[in-house]
């Protein structure tokens, strides 16, 4: 009896490990973390601005979400900064870390700069749309302006954006890039392995105690 218990153990602990690195596999990876890049070289050593906006389709109508900035980088150099920069549900201020809320109709950061060679950040999305089953879309944009704060810079796009990052309801992000010579973006997925680990674990301890008894 206790070998036959012991084998029905020994079974039931490959077939969990078998479903573990299953649901581990790169195919279930979600991305919601990635990094922007814009070459700004043509422009460098002319004043200018940094718009950033994160904004809902519809409301009410569209699931929550949050964008974090963080990391930013690059030679330009930031002018007036402040959390004032912000309009709408925005905190922080570069070159720190910024969070975008979408729960009102209009969400930018607009910043003051003298352009360099380049600039990047990362930008983290999170919230309800990723499990939401319907609702409007939201939008992360970025665009660069000239002097004035009104002329759109290195771009034919009608919204005088260089990128959107559309979010759709159940996790679905697109990326739209109307200037690829500026724009570069780069996924950086997180491997369901990461989430799951903690939860392989107490699993195997779990049936590892079952083998013992």
């Amino acid at each position: 009896m206790a070998t036959t218990a012991r084998t029905h153990c020994s079974t039931t602990l490959i077939l969990m490990a078998g479903l573990i690195l299953a649901l581990a596999s790169p195919v279930h990876a979600m991305v919601v973390d990635y990094v922007v890049s814009l070459n700004t070289g043509v422009l460098m050593g002319t004043s200018g601005f940094l718009d950033l906006q994160f904004n809902p389709g519809t409301i009410p109508g569209t699931p929550e979400a949050e964008a974090a900035i963080s990391l930013f980088s690059g030679d330009a150099v930031l002018k007036n900064t402040g959390p004032t920069n912000g309009t709408g549900l925005v905190t922080g201020a570069l070159p720190g870390d910024l969070v975008f809320g979408n729960g009102t109709p209009f969400n930018s950061f607009f910043q003051e700069v003298t352009f360099g060679s380049s600039t990047g950040f990362h930008v983290n999305f999170s919230g309800a749309f990723l499990t939401a089953l319907s609702g409007s879309h939201s939008a992360f944009s970025v665009s660069l302006y000239d002097a004035d704060g009104i002329t759109p810079l290195l771009t034919t796009d009608a919204s005088g954006a260089l990128m959107i990052f559309d979010l759709a309801p159940g996790g679905e992000i697109a990326s739209m890039i109307f200037n690829p010579s500026v724009v570069t973006v780069a996924a950086v997925p997180l491997p369901a392995a990461a989430v799951l680990f903690p939860t392989g674990l107490s699993l195997f301890a779990i049936v590892r105690r079952a083998l013992h008894e």
